[in-house]
């Protein structure tokens, strides 16, 4: 269960690194500033979640 867990969090988190490294090669700074703010509230649910 908690195997399944992590790869639920991380598989859309992989996600919004992939869209991330690709918006700041478009140099589309706006949404990969989108995409960083969702990555980080992914993230802080991930570590509160673990604890």
């Amino acid at each position: 269960l908690y195997y399944g867990l992590l790869v639920l969090i991380a598989s859309p988190m992989f996600a919004v690194i992939a869209a991330l490294i690709g918006l700041v090669r478009e140099k589309d700074w706006f949404w990969a500033l989108i995409a960083l703010i969702v990555l980080a509230i992914v993230v802080s649910g991930a570590v509160l979640a673990a604890l």
